[in-house]
């Protein structure tokens, strides 16, 4: 009890900084203001299918679904059947390379818009390039998701 009330303290104490700072630079302060939630800033963005597919998904993987724990419970409850367990793995191995992927994408984009904003066209020109080659990959890790499979040279043979 005492380590949260120290955060609230904390926190009050980082808040009243920000609105001094706020005030200090001539700025105003939101203060009661809401942001918007999040989907409506994806929604701004025009990221509204992202934020459907891809956050929702992590999200609920994070916080709410037992969906992979399922999955192995079912996968080793079906008695000699090596396959089904096999291709579970691959759908979860194909999943976190999707979302690892669509990270690096996200990040690509952020860093074609600062290019473009700052007038770095060699930060443009490659940021573009490297989407294309994480947007086919991701184009593949979605066929991988359907069919349970896993690119032949996404395989550690190690």
């Amino acid at each position: 009890m005492a380590r949260i009330k120290n955060k609230e303290e904390v926190l009050s104490q980082c808040q009243t900084f920000v609105e001094h700072f706020a005030n200090q630079i001539g700025t105003d302060y939101p203060g009661s203001a809401r942001w918007p939630d999040l989907y409506q800033r994806m929604d701004a963005l025009g990221r509204t299918l992202e934020y459907r597919t891809v956050y929702a998904a992590l999200s609920s993987q994070a916080h709410h679904d037992a969906e992979d724990i399922l999955n192995e419970f079912m996968a080793g409850s079906v008695p000699d059947d090596d396959k089904f367990a096999a291709r579970v793995q691959r759908e979860k191995d194909a999943f976190s390379v999707y979302m690892f992927l669509f990270g690096a994408k996200c990040f690509l984009d952020g860093m074609a818009a600062l290019g473009h904003r700052f007038g770095f066209q060699s930060v443009v020109q490659t940021s573009k390039q490297s989407l294309k080659t994480v947007t086919d990959a991701i184009y593949r890790a979605i066929h991988s998701l359907e069919h349970g499979l896993s690119p032949s040279d996404w395989i550690d043979e190690r």
